[in-house]
């Protein structure tokens, strides 16, 4: 099988998006599919040459690299507008000289839509990673159209059918995954405090990733303010917040940690539309995760695996590390569920399940 992979995005990316997407196509390449990735030709300050080796990854794949007008950073917003649309027909010039076996697959909605118009009898399966909550037209036409939907929760597959009558059996969950070996060294979280620079003699509490996610806050600052509501009665407990590293350290930040935190606020997004990969990496380090008890959160997460909390207040995250710091035979036996549960979201059986899913598309056609 040849399967085509478009996103409209810089790669690589320190955003949390391009691990995704390499990280998928480096296992659909272990399971012998020959894999195209599809991307605008951005300026990018991160190596272009050897894009996978930023993740720590072979060279899983070819990367194309098409023309687009970049004004993302001017004339906002209409230069975002531009580059889509820009990029959008440049692939759809590049997919029209492909053969018409291979199978289309990735995020751009706009590219899927244009070739569904020249060439309907493509095969196109898109990924949703958000939720199409604005211009139905738009969208229930080219839901309709599409040969397969893959959700990356129960909410969306559940919410697409609802709201745009798409038939449950072209829909199906596969959440964002891990690579599980990355994360299977020594448990040695001394010798990584020392290899990276990190306090030794401190109840090390760690948020991992970006501080934003479309230009809103993802609870850092009030992961900030609960820290310093909890070291006015355990000094020793200390935060460090780690973004823009490369990847390759991420399995090592983790179990250099005492306790991880992701307190996502409620919001639509965070609550029903994300399926967060810092979930299942801090899952597969073993440490104990306090997050905040929201839908999405808990299709993966319950009370065995996690310490969920009502909110992301300040004074609700410093009683879940109080809780967590005076309570270490509960933080270990929480760490220790969250890794067992991750054994079951790897990108192994994540990808299996899509190729399954691709092969039954094709079968009743």
């Amino acid at each position: 099988m040849r399967l085509i992979y478009v996103a409209n995005a810089r790669f690589p990316t320190q955003k949390a998006h391009g691990v995704q997407i390499a990280s998928n196509l480096c296992e659909f390449s272990r399971q012998d599919v020959q894999v195209t990735l599809v991307v605008p030709d951005r300026a990018n300050n991160l190596p272009t040459d050897k894009p996978f080796a930023y993740y720590d990854l072979p060279e899983c794949g070819r990367v194309v690299r098409l023309w687009t007008l970049d004004w993302v950073n001017f004339f906002k917003p209409v230069g975002f507008y531009i580059q889509r649309i820009t990029f959008a027909f440049s692939a759809l010039l590049y997919l029209l000289g492909e053969p018409k076996d291979a199978i289309i697959y990735g995020r751009d909605e706009l590219t899927f839509a244009l070739i569904k118009l020249f060439s309907p009898s493509r095969r196109i399966f898109y990924e949703m990673h958000d939720y199409p909550d604005n211009s139905y037209v738009f969208w229930y036409s080219l839901l309709k159209r599409l040969d397969g939907v893959i959700s990356t929760n129960d909410w969306k597959r559940s919410q697409i059918t609802k709201d745009y009558g798409v038939d449950p059996e072209k829909v199906i969950v596969a959440r964002n995954g891990i690579d599980f070996a990355k994360f299977d060294i020594p448990d040695t979280k001394q010798e990584y405090r020392r290899e990276l620079g990190l306090p030794l003699d401190k109840v090390l509490l760690g948020y991992v990733g970006q501080v934003q996610t479309k230009g809103a806050g993802k609870g850092v600052e009030e992961i900030r303010e609960a820290i310093e509501i909890v070291k006015k009665d355990n000094p020793s407990v200390e935060l460090e917040i780690v973004s823009s590293v490369p990847h390759s350290l991420i399995p090592k930040y983790l179990k250099a940690f005492d306790i991880l935190l992701m307190p996502f606020p409620d919001t639509k997004h965070y609550a029903y539309y994300m399926s967060p990969i810092k979930m299942f990496e801090y899952m597969a380090s073993g440490r104990p995760i306090i997050a905040t008890d929201l839908p999405s959160i808990r299709e993966v997460l319950n009370d065995s695996n996690a310490l969920l909390i009502e909110s992301s207040r300040p004074e609700v995250i410093a009683r879940g590390v109080k809780k967590l710091v005076g309570e270490p035979n509960l933080a270990d036996e929480l760490g220790r569920s969250a890794r067992e549960s991750a054994r079951e979201l790897t990108l192994e059986k994540r990808v299996g399940k899509i190729l399954e899913f691709i092969h039954k598309v094709q079968a009743n056609v």
